[in-house]
């Protein structure tokens, strides 16, 4: 954009007049002897005068270029911005998304987590079969393999959104409730 900027500044100075001298010096003759006599040296100096008057048309559709030329520097530049920060968004929508879905699975792992302690009780009181436990252990590893997934998928999102932001973001701390979960995933017998 810039560089278009410095386009249209240059397209309008050329519609001032300009004036130049140009100077021209040499030695001529035959013979080199004679190279250094002052009827041997001349010099010239001209004066040139420029009026953009006879050259308007020309001068304006160069102006007109120049302007459509930043014109297109600034949509592309805006476009550009429009299209980063729609990621940014993108990306920071999916990150809420799965902190919520990782929240409602947190739940349902803590849920089935009880489930499992209940029937290992039962199994222990002799009023429950085994089978029942083994189901809900079942349950409990679908849950927690839910969520090692979903916490995965976290952290591809947050990698995209870092990206979509050039660096520097830095995400609040995923709580960790794997780890919670597995002490009780072993029946005891």
């Amino acid at each position: 954009m810039e560089a278009s900027d410095q386009d249209i500044a240059a397209a309008k100075t050329r519609f001032y007049p300009s004036f130049n001298i140009t100077a021209l010096g040499g030695v001529v003759n035959r013979d080199v002897g004679q190279l250094l006599e002052s009827a041997s040296v001349f010099g010239v100096v001209a004066p040139a005068l420029s009026l953009p008057i006879f050259d308007g048309g020309k001068l304006r559709a160069n102006l007109a270029g120049s302007d459509a030329q930043y014109d297109l520097a600034v949509a592309d530049y805006n476009q550009k911005v429009l299209d980063a920060l729609r990621e940014v968004a993108d990306q920071v929508n999916a990150v809420r998304s799965l902190e919520q879905r990782a929240r409602a699975q947190d739940n349902a792992v803590q849920t089935v987590t009880a489930a499992f302690e209940l029937a290992q009780q039962r199994y222990r009181a002799g009023i429950g079969s085994y089978l029942e436990v083994l189901s809900v252990q079942e349950q409990l590893l679908l849950a927690r393999q839910r969520m090692a997934s979903l916490q995965s998928q976290q952290l591809l999102a947050s990698v995209r959104l870092q990206r979509a932001l050039g660096g520097g973001f830095t995400p609040e701390p995923a709580r960790d409730t794997a780890h919670a979960a597995t002490t009780s995933a072993q029946p005891n017998s």
